[in-house]
Formats: C-alpha cells, structure tokens, sequence
C-alpha cells in the first residue's frame, strides 16, 4: 500500500510539474521545435531544471544500499547506440512533433479535458496493443477488438439519415465521383465480386439491414432493383468498383467475396 501511495504522490507531483512548465501545451511543444521558425526556447530551461533535479537527487539515491521501497535498484539500462534506439528516437521525434504531445502530458491532457488528447492516447494505446500483439508480446489488458461487420445495427433500431443534395461544388453524387476516379474493368472479365450465397442480400440482409451494400459503397456497386414492383433482385455493378474492398470488410454475414480483379483494371488518378 505503501508503494501504491508513494506512486501515486510521485505522479501527482509529476502532473503538476508537466501542467506548470506547459508541457501539456500542443502549440508550445511545436513552437520549441520549430528551429527554422519562429522558436520558443522556454521547455529547454523546463528539461535543464529537470535533468538537475535528477542528477542531484539521484547522487542521493545511489548512496543507499537498497531503495526505501524495494529489494534492489533496477538493473543499469543498455548504453549501446543502434539502430533500434536511433530509429526509435526518429519516430518519437517525428510524432511529438506532428501532434504536440508526447505520452506523459498526453495522458495529464486528457485528465484536464480536450478532445485532441483523447483522440492522440486512444490511438497510441491501440497502436501499442496492435504491435505488440504482431510481435508476439502479450498485453496485461485487451482493446477487445471485434470484426467492423459485427458492429452493424438493424434498420429497426436505427434512424435513417437524411442526407442534403450533392451541391456540385463542395458535395457531388456517387457516380459523378466514380466518373472523376476514371474506374475501369473490362466487360468480359469474370466478376471479381462473388457472393457465397446469391440469396442472401435479400433474404438476410434486405429485411434486418435494408441492405447496407447499397450505402457503404462509395461507387453505387450494390443496388437493389424492382423493390418497388415486389419483386427485389439484387445488382452488381461490378464495372464501377473503385477497389476500396468495404464491401468485403463491412458485409454483415460475409457473404461477399472480393476477389482479385485482371490487372491494368480499377480506379486511374493521372495526377497522384
């Protein structure tokens, strides 16, 4: 318990600190690593005074034979200059440099309220949770990950959006957008968009989801045609796909398949 108060006193202290010397300050960070611009030199006195509070009070530690609350000091940390450690360092400087914050203030940040420092340490823990689950390291906790299908919500349960009309300015309709992307597949190769089963979109989906193919495509692929007659069939505009692949992610019951089109075929952006 004792060890838990003294953390907990010692993180407190260290709050404070980050919020008075305005490290918790996005634009102050970036304004004290613009070099080239206009640069803000007062977090280098903040991490001066910090590095002599930490040379003097470890020469103090250090004399001790073991530390108040523990058996032992933690082993020495590596001192040898690689490439993990120099690559390392890049990428830390890269994104503290980009959003402002790096972990420590991040986490005060988002204690102090600002959507910015949730949005940075949410995405940090997943990146953390993301790598360390792809290199083999196991974390004490879970993101509970679960397929983006699985999150889909009946029509019954949700409120239909009543979008504006494409403007032809800022906003423009699908196939205008589809046209722009110069998408192209010849006619007489195979569809590279399969269903498992061509009955369910309309014997599944239509009726608990009203078919989200026909909006979660960004290109009009998906279509449900004579709904209006009684008789709804289910189209593929297979000649539009801009190759995004929602429709193999997003599909409540998996049943599309996306399937590698002929090569030369999809989406042409000349100017990227």
């Amino acid at each position: 318990m004792s060890r838990l108060l003294a953390a907990t006193l010692i993180g407190g202290i260290f709050a404070v600190g980050l919020v008075i010397s305005g490290m918790t300050l996005p634009a102050k960070i970036i304004a004290f690593l613009d070099f080239a611009g206009d640069w803000d030199p007062a977090l280098a006195f903040v991490m001066v005074g910090a590095i002599g509070v930490h040379i003097s009070t470890r020469w103090l530690v250090l004399r001790r034979a073991t530390p108040l609350m523990g058996a032992s000091f933690p082993a020495a940390a590596p001192k040898a200059i690689d490439a993990r450690l120099i690559g390392g360092a890049a990428l830390f400087g890269l994104g503290w440099g980009l959003a402002g914050y790096c972990p420590g203030p991040a986490i005060v940040s988002v204690g102090v309220g600002g959507l910015n420092a949730w949005i940075f340490v949410g995405t940090m823990l997943a990146g953390i949770n993301m790598w360390s689950e792809h290199l083999g390291l196991r974390m004490p906790y879970t993101m509970k990950h679960k397929p983006d299908h699985e999150s889909l919500v009946r029509k019954d349960l949700a409120t239909p959006i009543d979008y504006p009309k494409p403007d032809g300015v800022l906003t423009f309709d699908r196939l205008s957008s589809v046209f722009v992307s110069n998408t192209n597949h010849e006619e007489d190769q195979p569809v590279h968009l399969q269903l498992k089963d061509p009955a369910i979109p309309i014997s599944y989906n239509l009726p608990l989801y009203d078919e989200p193919a026909q909006r979660y495509c960004p290109a009009g692929v998906y279509e449900v045609v004579g709904e209006e007659e009684g008789d709804p069939r289910f189209q593929i505009n297979a000649q539009n796909c801009v190759h995004c692949k929602t429709c193999d992610i997003k599909d409540p019951t998996q049943n599309i398949n996306w399937v590698v089109p002929e090569g030369g075929g999809g989406p042409n952006y000349p100017n990227m």
